[in-house]
């Protein structure tokens, strides 16, 4: 029919076309880890989560317990996850919002596809206490 060279082959990225690629990243778990961070686990991330080195400040994840809203001072991006340093301790029934304003800033965190993560609101933070979560 075609000669091999016309033959429609993989392109570089064959994880771009697995079945489940279409998925943005969204999160999957919120844990505390100590007074003042919170790492934010994702699902549906390619590869590797892209922040694009924006300022901690800018970043548009905020944190809201009894005291009110607090924007990140610092974080640290992992494969799939980050981890989130707050100014003030993080009280107890804390949940945590991303992306969730009319204009949530210029760098969304996106993974290799450049797929957005989700808005989300109301995320509940899980303490952990003693190596078990409470």
């Amino acid at each position: 029919l075609y000669p091999f060279c016309f033959q429609w082959r993989p392109p570089f990225f064959p994880e771009l076309y697995m079945e489940d690629s279409w998925k943005a990243p969204e999160v999957g778990s919120v844990v505390q880890l100590d007074g003042k961070k919170i790492r934010v686990e994702f699902q549906n991330v390619l590869h590797s989560l892209h922040f694009f080195e924006v300022p901690p400040e800018l970043l548009p994840i905020e944190v809201e317990d009894e005291e009110g809203l607090q924007t990140c001072v610092g974080y640290t991006a992992e494969k799939n996850a980050v981890v989130l340093e707050f100014s003030r301790e993080v009280k107890p029934g804390a949940v945590l919002h991303g992306m969730w304003r009319m204009n949530p800033g210029s760098s969304v965190p996106c993974d290799f596809t450049r797929m957005p993560v989700l808005s989300f609101y109301n995320f509940p933070v899980q303490q952990v206490k003693n190596g078990g979560k409470t």
